[in-house]
């Protein structure tokens, strides 16, 4: 037999840790002990020893557990009691189980001073000794976990949960190959009073333990072993545990807020409804795994009989939405994050009462008309927004106007030769046009038609900017549009077009900055549609050609920087910076569902970037203020907020990003993204105070959170971002609402919230499958 019968990690550090009692005076074995005769140590923790022994009375070997003597003596009489009160749990737990897969404890007694209880001797290894030469196969994992599974459920049916489900914990039998679960070192008994484990205690091993469990080990469900059995599978069929950091510290926080890597992504050898299967039981929300671990074994039994299984394997589109969940501020800002494109057709009042006297005077003159139009664009910045409170439809208006007079343009000069630059101009400027007031879609065939005069005068034309730069230009503003209708691959591969162009202007005069900014402008953009191409594949190459892209922007910028307060590069270094964390936001993600540990340093590289866009957008707004660069630096501190969370800094600047964001939104009422930003920061400050027991705070919070994310449900039925915040507020206010209710009461409060959404919103498929999953849960109860 292993060592796995009594894992080195029992209650404390192993015998011969440094400072140990044990590692300054080792015990020598004693011959007997009451009935048993000791034949030899099978293993040892800082607490505990297993000893092979003879039963005399019984006639039969067996593996004998006892607290070490020494050790005990050596603690104080609080620890001392809550040491024997775990034995007592464990022999209790063990000894009311009888399943052909679980360890047999025969004989609970006390012996020459020294507690101990004995159990069936298993003559094999444990499940960490059988993979550490590498993966099983899918097949054979799944053979040596359904019985498991099928044995929790009857301790579960029994009262009893594990809460320390590992490899190390799941033996093998030699003789009968059969997997048999050891260990209730940590078990809980449901109906225990005298509740050893206090509200707040984590108990349990970092790396196979469920999210619930690593808050609050006290008040876990069945569906916590649920998550330990599949991250037990998760093991066997990739050779490694699915979270595990450097410190214990770092693994609970990966197991709080990271998503596992796919099995079949760490080898590809693992069929995929095992895969499927495993994911499903390393669902964060409990209510999302498998119901019970009979469940589990239900389904693992299917698999192994070649039989559909019920699981069905995440879409893209959920994986797409889950990502964005676990990066809330990435899916808020992603078009945010693109610079040079459609934004600044106006700025300020004043260019507004210019043109509409220019445009007063067009029904005289059409070339009247198109010089005031021409004004109306070439007099602002390409990044302004005629964004000051209150004139968006004034904006509206006035971009439908401009396009009239455009349109008219090209009607009535279509056919000139000899203005053909202008004329791709203006089908240009009503390609950027039509994508504000009509839609994205609708713009890309005035770009094509631009492009379609532009080509054949960059190329009669070889080396002249003016050509080459409006080129550019039309290629940037459709890659834009491409980005926005969620044509990624396409999108990626005109602004690619388009940094080629960019790159040869700014080669033939490298001191142009003005020509190094639209570069890196460029460069940025083709980051950004990377970044959202690596959320819909995974593919680490995407996540890698992201951060280069971004990084080469940014030293393009730095590079030529002056100390003039230049607002248009102040915004784009601000946005540089930005955009830099999040692509250290993401490679901190990547490294810590990829490899053992890592993360930690990629994170506090995203909060700087973060601080120093912050900084930027601060000096930015003493220079030039817009409602798109206020509604950033929100966007920024929210952004910081997330790479701190955990810390009291997140709390503070989840509060700065609100006081940015709340008078943006009352200003402006219209404006969805304004009021999705409050509730998107209403949402995670709620969450906080709820995990702080701050639990008034939280309602506070959340109902601001609800009240935004229902209004704008029924302001833009069509964006599914707003649907699923509300179901996330929803189910952290039916917990705040009632905290010391059991999960049964949350459930049904939930349910009453879904249905009412559903009754108002019956189109709206979200509502009414969550409501069904929440009946679903109710009725498994």
């Amino acid at each position: 037999m292993s060592d796995s019968t009594f894992p080195a990690d029992f209650y404390s550090q192993p015998t011969d840790a440094p400072g140990s009692e044990a590692a300054a005076a080792p015990e020598s074995m004693p011959a007997t002990l009451g009935d048993y005769d000791l034949l030899d140590k099978l293993g040892e923790g800082g607490m505990g020893v297993v000893y092979r022994a003879r039963q005399r009375s019984a006639n039969r070997t067996v593996a004998l557990k006892v607290i070490r003597p020494n050790t005990l003596a050596s603690l104080g009489p609080k620890r001392q009691q809550e040491i024997l009160d775990r034995f007592r749990i464990e022999a209790q737990a063990a000894a009311n189980l009888e399943h052909n897969n679980i360890v047999t404890v025969y004989d609970v007694g006390e012996a020459d001073g020294q507690r101990y209880f004995s159990m069936r001797l298993v003559d094999g290894e444990s499940l960490a000794d059988m993979v550490r030469e590498g993966p099983l196969e899918s097949q054979v994992a799944a053979r040596y976990m359904e019985p498991v599974c099928r044995a929790v459920h009857d301790a579960h049916q029994h009262g009893v949960l594990h809460r320390d489900i590992k490899p190390q914990n799941i033996l093998i039998d030699t003789e009968s190959d059969s997997a048999l679960v050891a260990d209730f070192g940590l078990a809980k008994l449901n109906e225990q009073q005298d509740e050893l484990t206090q509200a707040g205690d984590v108990m349990g091993t970092p790396q196979y333990m469920s999210p619930e469990q690593a808050t609050d080990s006290a008040h876990v469900t069945a569906q916590s072993d649920v998550y330990s059995l599949g991250a037990t599978l998760y093991h066997l069929l990739t050779g490694r545990p699915a979270f595990q950091g450097p410190t214990p510290i770092d693994t609970l926080r990966q197991v709080l807020d990271k998503e596992p890597v796919a099995p079949s992504a760490l080898n590809p050898a693992v069929d995929q409804d095992l895969n499927t299967i495993c994911l499903k039981c390393l669902e964060k929300e409990p209510a999302k795994r498998y119901a019970s671990a009979q469940d589990l074994a239900d389904e693992l039994q299917r698999y192994l009989a070649g039989e559909p299984i019920l699981a069905r394997p995440l879409s893209p589109v959920g994986r797409l939405w889950r990502w964005s969940r676990r990066n809330r501020l990435v899916a808020a800002s992603a078009l945010a994050a693109l610079v040079g494109l459609s934004g600044g057709l106006v700025t300020t009042t004043v260019a507004y009462f210019k043109t509409s006297a220019a445009l007063q005077m067009s029904e005289e003159s059409l070339g009247h008309a198109r010089s005031a139009v021409d004004e109306f664009f070439t007099r602002v910045s390409e990044e302004t927004l005629l964004d000051q409170p209150g004139l968006q439809p004034l904006r509206h208006d006035l971009l439908k106007l401009a396009r009239t007079y455009y349109q008219k343009f090209l009607d009535q000069r279509s056919d000139n030769p000899d203005i053909q630059d202008e004329l791709a101009e203006a089908q240009f400027r009503v390609g950027r046009i039509t994508a504000e007031v009509e839609s994205p879609a609708a713009a890309l065939r005035y770009y094509d038609q631009a492009l379609d005069i532009q080509y054949p005068l960059v190329k009669a034309h070889p080396g002249e900017s003016s050509h080459q730069i409006s080129l550019a230009n039309t290629l940037n503003a459709k890659g834009e549009s491409l980005f926005r209708i969620g044509q990624l691959d396409e999108s990626s591969a005109v602004f690619r077009q388009s940094l080629a162009v960019r790159q040869e202007i700014f080669d033939r005069d490298p001191n142009d900055r003005e020509a190094a900014r639209k570069l890196a402008n460029t460069r940025m953009n083709i980051s950004v549609v990377l970044r959202g191409q690596f959320a819909k594949s995974d593919e680490t190459a995407k996540l890698t050609d992201a951060f280069e892209q971004m990084e080469t922007a940014q030293k393009i910028r730095l590079s030529v920087r002056s100390d003039e307060a230049d607002a248009r590069l102040l915004r784009d270094l601000a946005k540089g910076y930005f955009n830099l964390g999040i692509c250290w936001f993401d490679r901190s993600d990547q490294l810590a569902e990829t490899t053992d540990g890592g993360g930690g340093k990629e994170l506090a590289s995203a909060a700087k970037n973060f601080s120093a866009a912050v900084d930027l957008l601060n000096q930015l707004l003493t220079v030039e203020s817009t409602l798109t660069d206020q509604h950033l630096l929100s966007t920024c501190y929210f952004s910081l907020a997330q790479a701190q969370l955990g810390k009291p800094s997140a709390k503070e600047n989840f509060r700065l990003a609100l006081g940015g964001a709340v008078p943006l939104a009352a200003a402006n009422p219209k404006i969805d993204k304004f009021h999705a930003m409050v509730g998107r920061i209403e949402l995670e400050l709620g969450d906080i105070h709820a995990q702080e027991g701050n639990h008034k705070e939280a309602l506070i919070a959340l109902r601001a959170a609800d009240a935004v994310f229902r209004k704008l449900v029924a302001r833009d039925p069509a964006t599914p971002e707003y649907r699923h915040d509300l179901i996330t507020t929803l189910q952290l206010l039916a917990v705040s609402e009632n905290p010391e209710a059991q999960p049964l009461a949350h459930l049904k409060r939930l349910r009453e919230l879904l249905v009412v959404l559903v009754e108002q919103h019956p189109n709206m498929g979200e509502f009414a499958d969550a409501a069904d999953e929440a009946a679903t849960l109710i009725n498994n109860k």
